[in-house]
């Protein structure tokens, strides 16, 4: 018998089908940004996949996804994990492409947005700062 990470697999699967969503060319992972593992997933459990695209910059998206388990007997709902993942939006030629603008329309996509921004900003200075 062969184990396998059929969270995470599913997590990157569901991931990348939302980057696919904002880049209209090919979506390329670039960076593992955050992998919480919050509670294990027991035998028999079920999961629940929450994805979505919070940020987009110039070429480049971000997206999170929450991974829930249910318990068999369906009287727990506990996060499992979390992620975040960028993506780089490249053309036929893996040359980078631009994406569209992500506007949030909630005070939660709104904080997120807000979170998502900051860690593009950090990344951007430590880039900077790494080429002096």
């Amino acid at each position: 018998m062969v184990a396998r990470n059929t969270a995470g697999e599913g997590a990157q699967s569901l991931i990348s089908i939302c980057a696919e969503e904002v880049a209209p060319q090919r979506p390329v992972i670039v960076a593992v940004n955050r992998i919480n593992f919050v509670q294990p997933v027991r035998m028999g459990d079920k999961l629940h996949f929450v994805s979505r695209a919070v940020y987009a910059g110039r070429t480049s998206v971000s997206v999170e996804t929450e991974i829930i388990r249910i318990s068999r007997d369906r009287t727990q709902t506990h996060l499992s994990n979390s992620c975040i993942f960028t993506f780089t939006n490249v053309g036929a030629d893996l040359r980078p492409q631009p994406v569209p603008a992500i506007y949030p329309t909630t005070y939660a996509e709104d904080a997120r947005y807000l979170a998502a921004h900051r860690r593009h900003q950090g990344h951007l200075a430590w880039q900077a700062a790494r080429k002096r």
